[in-house]
């Protein structure tokens, strides 16, 4: 029975669009959170309380979503940098074996030739 392809990665392009999105939706709140703001300035007794409240609420996930798009920026970078970096290490590994072996041959060429 054939194997099943393993689910890929998303690519750089999906990723990059993804997080566009995300500070797009993040804009929108800040949007609506002025709005909330104001509306709570221009209300008074209970509805001003709540208003505030609801305000306070937004404002925190706000920031929470903000830290966590900052901190999966972090991570996105960090895992890019250290896959560039191993694959110049391998690819300098092969690039030295590949080399070597051309000289190997070169050598085990020239000893046939003369002997």
């Amino acid at each position: 029975m054939p194997e099943r392809a393993k689910a890929k990665a998303p690519a750089a392009a999906s990723v990059g669009r993804q997080i566009k999105e995300l500070e797009a939706r993040l804009a929108q709140l800040e949007t609506m959170l002025a709005e909330v703001r104001a509306e709570a300035g221009r209300s008074s007794g209970a509805a001003r309380i709540r208003l505030e409240r609801v305000a306070e609420t937004v404002a925190e996930r706000v920031a929470a979503a903000k830290a966590a798009l900052g901190d999966s920026l972090t991570r996105v970078s960090r895992a890019l940098s250290t896959s560039r970096e191993r694959v110049e290490r391998e690819v300098s590994v092969l690039t030295r074996g590949l080399r070597a072996g051309m000289r190997a041959g070169r050598e085990a060429y020239r000893v046939k030739k003369r002997g």
